[in-house]
Parts: C-alpha cells; structure tokens; sequence
C-alpha cells in the first residue's frame, strides 16, 4: 500500500512545482535598468541606501562583468552602475572604484568586476568583487 501512495505524492509535488515557477514582485510597474549589449548588465544587483547631509538615497548597484573601462572600448575590465530607483531604463552612471590604485601595478583586462556586489547596509560601505583581478609589487 506505501508503494501505492509514492507515485501519487511525487505527481502532486511535480504539479505544485510547476505552478510555483517564478514571480516578479512588481508586474504592473517593473524597474527595468538596460546596460550596454554584451556587458552581462545585470549579472549582480544590490539594493543600497546612500545617507548623506540629512537625507538619503536608495539605489541599485549593478555589476556588469564584462563590460568596457569608460572610453577604453577594447579594455572589458567590468564595470558596476549606480541607478536611481526610477522608471527610465538608460539612467544609470558608471562608478569609478579604480581612483586609489596604482595603475602601474595592475591588470585591469579581464577582472570581472561586479561579478559580487554587497551592501552592509544602510549608509555603509559596499562589497565590490574583481575575482581575476591581478596585482604584483613592483
């Protein structure tokens, strides 16, 4: 009679997972960012809040792996965007997170970076990630 029952409750999990596929929480306003073609615009997304002079800011942080280094079109370093919480698709800003390394020691081709992006929290600092990022001592 056990051997009975297993079919029927391994055909009644397989239909409730087939409803339960996938949602979107927002479908009627859906926030749709759009990054340059081939970039992989979108491979890591955090929320974070920005808290500065008596107000602050939400936003997303996009990472886009593949993406080109600002106007060097054949130097795909990566990138991570800033973008507001709004309704346009092409409103979001590359961030600069480069200005404090020495670009003598480096290798900015091909590092992934924005592969992981992490906010610890409201305010606060955000983890960016490069994985194949290379740096050697002179």
């Amino acid at each position: 009679e056990l051997f009975n029952i297993c079919p029927r409750v391994v055909l009644s999990i397989g239909l409730l997972v087939s409803w339960v596929s996938g949602f979107n929480l927002d479908t009627r306003a859906p926030i749709v960012k759009r990054g340059d073609p081939g970039s992989l615009f979108g491979f890591s997304v955090a929320l974070h809040r920005v808290d500065a002079d008596n107000s602050s800011t939400t936003l997303f942080l996009v990472g886009a792996p593949q993406a080109t280094y600002f106007d060097e079109p054949f130097l795909r370093t990566g990138m991570v965007y800033s973008c507001p919480v709004s309704t346009f698709r092409d409103d979001c800003k590359p961030i600069d997170v480069d200005y404090a390394i020495p670009q003598a020691f480096e290798s900015l081709a091909g590092r992934w970076l924005g592969v992981t992006l992490q906010s610890a929290g409201p305010g606060k600092h955000v983890l960016i990630c490069a994985p194949r990022f290379t740096h050697w001592e002179g």
